[in-house]
């Protein structure tokens, strides 16, 4: 039987063999963390046809850990070996990467889990953490608020290189940066002003790293008041950012609604939370 093949896409498929290119995973960890599974069955040689093959053919019946890749191996056994000389430089030799990673495996191989924690770059915790992804908060406003405590947060002045006007949106005399356009507006600061008189906040928020630090240190006995805090900082947050876009498409800015906007959705998260009680918000949060 004769099959008719397609000469421009195995013309295309032919081209781009000609040609090596560099593959970068999207998960660099996750993917190191399940090639050191496939070393560790490849070493203590699991009962599968393609470990089989691999030892008959590349390694020859021989150590896994002696084994030298040649050039035109495969680009799998290729990494295989750049993780095993890891291995090697972190424990010092073959035989201490053997005692650890007996470790991580059990009757069913290697736990790519426990793989995986050691490749993963270990960070400082931030202090923010476990502050803004609370269940009581509205994903919308947790997202946004971490943008911003990581600089990540759309403003015009990282639209610059579009050529567009990166002055703020709600004052028009500053450029519009995060800090400028969340505390340092006039805008802003009559908004935050009339928050923290709402919630009884004395301290002068400039930052939002400030803010979540004060909110964390400062917390109060009553859970209403500290929920109520941590809403209002995660709703004014997006307000202000939401709204500079609303300002952008030509509406008149007006303080005192956000503020009353900010204060009404504070108070429809806290009576979903807290139905049969009633709260009274003015300078502090009474039960």
């Amino acid at each position: 039987m004769e099959f008719q093949t397609s000469t421009g896409c195995l013309g295309g498929y032919l081209s781009s063999q000609k040609r090596r290119r560099s593959w970068h995973p999207a998960y660099p960890d996750v993917e190191r963390g399940l090639l050191a599974r496939v070393f560790w069955n490849i070493h203590r040689k699991a009962d599968t046809l393609w470990v089989q093959w691999v030892d008959a053919v590349y390694l020859k019946g021989g150590s896994v850990w002696d084994w030298q890749p040649k050039k035109g191996d495969s680009p799998l056994l290729q990494r295989l070996a750049k993780i095993r000389s890891r291995f090697i430089t972190a424990f010092g030799s073959s035989e201490a990467a053997i005692q650890h990673m007996v470790g991580w495996s059990s009757s069913k191989g290697l736990d790519t889990s426990k793989a995986y924690e050691y490749f993963r770059p270990k960070r400082a915790k931030q202090p923010w953490q476990t502050v803004i992804w609370k269940a009581f908060i509205p994903p919308k406003y947790s997202f946004i608020l971490w943008l911003g405590l990581r600089g990540r947060l759309s403003t015009r002045d990282r639209l610059m290189f579009l050529q567009e006007d990166s002055s703020c949106s709600l004052c028009i005399n500053t450029q519009e940066t995060a800090e400028h356009l969340l505390f340092e507006c006039p805008f802003s600061n009559f908004v935050w002003t009339n928050i923290r008189q709402w919630l009884g906040i004395s301290r002068h928020m400039s930052t939002l790293l400030s803010a979540v630090k004060w909110l964390i240190k400062e917390k109060t006995r009553s859970s209403v008041q500290n929920k109520a805090r941590l809403i209002a900082l995660a709703c004014t947050v997006y307000s202000l950012w939401r709204y500079s876009e609303v300002i952008f498409e030509g509406k008149t800015p007006c303080p005192e609604g956000l503020v009353i906007s900010i204060r009404i959705t504070v108070y429809r998260i806290l009576l979903t939370l807290f139905p049969h009680r009633l709260i009274i918000l003015i300078h502090r949060v009474e039960l």
